[in-house]
């Protein structure tokens, strides 16, 4: 800061200095961001890379017990589509919507907007196609568990939170209306997103699931699955936390 009122050349700006003036025909002043907002940035950026690698770690292996052909039709269509559409597409929406996520960093705020609209709208497709499935072809609609407790609740918040999310998209959020639809969505959305991982986590504690996983040899592989998606499901969460923390959405 003790450079913020002076010229600077370069050899000023290599002594470190946040505030940078190159006075020229054109006067440019360069401002680095504070160290505390820069770690907990990279912090953020770090908890949304690591949740998307073991996000693909936990999917694919849901993916290849269905197909095993473990269980009957319909409940392997509904496994596939449910995993597809609430633990890939519902949680690369909301990363997508992060402008600290690898994959959104280079979008402008519409854009990232759109990405968002659009893996969210794959996703309740998923997620309803994989339920109806179930529930009008399978043991479902005879059967009522926690599990499909869970994932009707999630399903009912994620089609509040598809209500919520146009007027997300079509209204500017910087400003109090605009804000207040974010919020509203925010608030809708995160708990569909826990409740989905929870259905998800009492799917995994099945005793078909079980039985398969002790195939592989690997001792109680089930149980490091649902820690995975735990430390995924936190990581993603940490990740909103810090960035509603610098204001940034």
């Amino acid at each position: 800061m003790e450079y913020a009122e002076r010229t600077c050349d370069l050899e000023c700006v290599k002594q470190g200095a946040t505030r940078h003036e190159f006075v020229g025909p054109v006067k440019i002043v360069l401002m680095e961001p504070l160290p505390e907002d820069y770690n907990r940035k990279a912090v953020a950026s770090g908890c949304l890379s690591m949740a998307l690698l073991i996000m693909g770690v936990v999917v694919f292996t849901v993916f290849l017990f269905t197909l095993t052909f473990q269980l009957r039709w319909p409940e392997n269509v509904h496994i596939l589509l449910c995993t597809m559409g609430f633990q890939l597409f519902l949680p690369a929406g909301i990363m997508m919507a992060n402008n600290l996520f690898g994959g959104a960093a280079q979008l402008r705020p519409s854009h990232r907007k759109t990405q968002h609209f659009l893996l969210q709208v794959v996703a309740i497709a998923c997620g309803v196609g994989g339920s109806a499935v179930v529930f009008l072809c399978g043991t479902a609609k005879t059967k009522m568990t926690w599990h499909a407790l869970t994932g009707v609740s999630s399903a009912l918040l994620m089609a509040l939170t598809s209500v919520i999310g146009p007027t997300v998209f079509l209204t500017d959020d910087t400003k109090a209306f605009g804000r207040c639809n974010r919020n509203a969505h925010i608030v809708v959305g995160v708990p569909a997103f826990l409740v989905s991982t929870s259905s998800f986590i009492l799917g995994l504690l099945k005793e078909s699931f079980i039985a398969w996983t002790m195939t592989l040899g690997i001792l109680n592989l089930h149980y490091i699955i649902i820690a995975l998606t735990v430390i995924y499901t936190l990581a993603i969460l940490n990740a909103m936390q810090l960035r509603l923390s610098l204001s940034e959405i």
